[in-house]
């Protein structure tokens, strides 16, 4: 239903008993296991629903034979490798933007401040309207805007 897959299996416990095993995929799975729908016919697998515990053995038994940890580990490694890196991206961001933050101070001592409050006070509208009027009044304005606006800027927000 719901375009859900389930798997089910039939697991023979240490009593010697014959369980049943479940495991709904949803339609839209991305690959969590926390994503998955796990059961298990086992009153174990019923104890640990009431207690909010996840897994029985048979669970864990039948979900250790089909993934491939040294897949899942290699992913999680690259994961945590990107993550690593794009931390060390924005730090680096952040240095480069407080020294530009200096040197733009340096130049036009109090402008930036005075513009992020103008910014901050009226609505993107009323900017937008603001730089078509000057585009409009002069050749200067538009080489200026062309400056602020590069090409490759307009196509990033396309």
């Amino acid at each position: 239903e719901n375009g859900d897959r389930v798997c089910i299996w039939s697991i023979m416990g240490s009593s010697e008993r014959l369980y049943r095993i479940e495991v709904e995929v949803p339609s839209k799975f991305s690959e969590g296991l926390e994503e998955l729908v796990l059961s298990c016919s086992c009153p174990d697998a019923f104890k640990r629903r009431l207690r909010k515990k996840r897994l029985c053995k048979h669970l864990y038994a039948c979900l250790f034979t089909l993934i491939d940890w040294e897949a899942n580990r290699k992913t999680l490694e690259n994961e945590k490798a990107a993550f690593r890196s794009k931390y060390n991206d924005e730090n680096e961001r952040t240095n480069l933007k407080e020294q530009l933050i200096v040197e733009q101070e340096k130049q036009f001592p109090g402008e930036r401040q005075r513009l992020l409050k103008v910014f901050s006070r009226i609505s993107a509208d009323e900017i937008v309207g603001l730089l078509r009027r000057k585009l409009d009044e002069n050749v200067e304005n538009v080489s200026l805007m062309s400056t602020l606006f590069s090409a490759r800027d307009i196509a990033e927000i396309n």
